[in-house]
């Protein structure tokens, strides 16, 4: 453990610091959660894009996995991933699905020049990845599923060593481990896992698992960005039985991003917001239930979105917490935090002191960056 958590629990810093901060309270004037959703609308509109769609059941079930794979200009990174998967040895009977999201260069020139059964080319107008992966769900005709990001690359033997164990133990996802890697394949980071039942253990993000494709009955992407918040959300919930592996199957590609998600002011990144609201009013149309594990995972999204919006204005960032105080007041009546480390967090939150939030924010950061502000 970092010396910096052992100092700070030892001396119940995380309590003192705001008890003590008290004196130097600052006092900020918000708006209504009514004025405050207009206001972020300037910027950022709320399209309300839903997860939930009717008649997208999966009834036929040909192939053992179908794998999705939405690709947006990775020339020089997608003979990597199809090879990947066309070489792997194995029993089962699969199929790649690739949706062509209106490349610019010869990606899709790329994925013609393949002669294999096997592979499925989509070629559709630039819609974004969550349209592509629902263009991709559209069309399975399998018991699995997976996902796999085009510039990423399967290691040898994992679509047999996943459904193996998928199909003899009935699991509806099994989830393995992996190692990020640069842009010339070189291992930067290999991650390790213990195995786990738990599904709470279950990795954010869609791909390095299969899934039953009956999971994804009535279930799409939201389009709007952070869209692998559905995972967590709604996917996560519906199943009852996985297992996590400490199996390295899944190369993840790391290097250097200029993507909207890394743009530090982006009035996108509002869209965080959006999708974590809306997906809980989704949640009721799958008929999930409010739980204490799902209260605690809706306190810690505070600070993940406002990690995420903390570089725009700060006028918005008081409007994002006026509209999440009163999502979580309202919807969350009878709950209460059983973390002790989330009690302040919870307190800022349901007392609307914007104060005593973004000094607990700040706490966080510095925790999880060893002191550093």
């Amino acid at each position: 453990m970092n010396i910096l958590k052992i100092i700070l629990k030892k001396l119940k810093i995380n309590n003192f610091i705001f008890t003590t901060s008290k004196i130097f309270k600052k006092k900020y004037v918000l708006k209504s959660s009514e004025e405050s959703i207009k206001e972020l609308n300037k910027y950022s509109k709320n399209n309300n894009y839903t997860a939930y769609y009717e008649n997208t059941n999966v009834n036929k079930k040909e192939y053992d996995l179908d794998i999705i794979i939405p690709a947006y200009n990775v020339e020089k990174y997608i003979n990597k991933c199809i090879d990947s998967i066309l070489n792997q040895k194995t029993k089962y009977n699969y199929r790649i699905i690739v949706i062509d999201d209106g490349s610019s260069d010869k990606t899709y020139e790329i994925l013609k020049s393949y002669n294999n059964s096997k592979l499925v080319v989509i070629h559709q107008e630039n819609k974004g990845i969550s349209i592509s992966r629902n263009t991709g769900l559209d069309i399975i005709n399998s018991r699995y599923v997976m996902f796999v990001d085009s510039d990423d690359y399967l290691e040898e033997d994992s679509i047999d060593y996943l459904l193996d164990l998928a199909i003899k133990n009935n699991y509806d996802i099994v989830e393995g481990t992996y190692q990020e890697v640069d842009s010339n394949n070189k291992i930067i980071r290999k991650v390790q896992r213990i195995e786990s039942n738990n599904k709470n253990d279950l990795l954010g993000f869609p791909w390095l698992k299969i899934i039953k494709s009956d999971v994804f009955n009535n279930v799409r992407f939201p389009n709007y960005l952070f869209e692998d918040s559905i995972m967590r959300q709604i996917i996560y919930e519906k199943v009852n039985k996985v297992l996590i592996i400490n199996k390295c199957i899944y190369n993840y590609r790391q290097y250097n991003n200029q993507s909207l998600h890394h743009q530090k002011k982006n009035y996108r990144m509002l869209e965080s917001l959006y999708i974590t609201i809306n997906l809980y009013n989704d949640r009721k149309k799958y008929d999930l239930k409010n739980t204490q594990e799902y209260y605690e995972y809706i306190l810690k999204m505070s600070i993940l979105i406002y990690s995420r919006i903390r570089y725009l204005d700060f006028e918005l960032q008081k409007d994002f917490f006026s509209v999440y105080s009163n999502f979580v007041k309202n919807e969350f009546i009878n709950f209460e935090t059983i973390d002790k480390e989330k009690k302040d967090l919870e307190n800022s939150i349901r007392n609307l002191d914007l104060d005593l939030f973004l000094k607990y924010c700040k706490y966080k950061k510095m925790i999880l960056n060893g002191g550093r502000k």
